[in-house]
């Protein structure tokens, strides 16, 4: 298999994971098993805020998920790809801000934490955007 194939899959299940963790992490806030205050850079201060928030991020989450799976086959839906191309690169921007506010974080574990992740999101991104799906070449 072509290598750079092999680093789009790569790219693509690491999303994949990313992501599916994310949805999972942020039920278990929902829950109140996790103090709401390790995320949102430690700026929520009511529990309905937190639900808010929290939902908000489920969605968001879910959407990224769709996404990728759409970009890499894992669902077939019939949409243009150019429009998962384009969903991609607003990912790639909003995980680069993400990153950006996660450094400026008032919690240092969400700082040390989550700057890595948000980086390691949008380089895997540009990664799916940069090298062109095999049915695209």
């Amino acid at each position: 298999m072509n290598k750079k194939i092999l680093i789009r899959k790569f790219a693509a299940v690491i999303l994949l994971l990313f992501f599916s963790c994310s949805i999972i992490f942020h039920t278990i806030i929902i829950s109140g098993a996790v103090p709401f205050s390790i995320v949102w850079g430690g700026r929520l201060e009511t529990w309905e805020q937190m639900i808010l928030f929290e939902s908000i991020s489920i969605l968001l989450n879910s959407l990224f998920l769709i996404v990728i799976a759409l970009d890499s086959n894992y669902i077939k839906l019939p949409l243009p790809r150019r429009v998962v191309r384009i969903a991609i690169w607003i990912m790639i921007a909003v995980f680069s801000l993400n990153t950006l506010g996660n450094l400026l974080s008032l919690n240092s574990n969400e700082t040390l934490v989550f700057t890595p992740v948000t980086l390691v999101i949008a380089l895997c991104c540009l990664v799916l955007v940069l090298i062109p799906f095999k049915e695209e070449v």
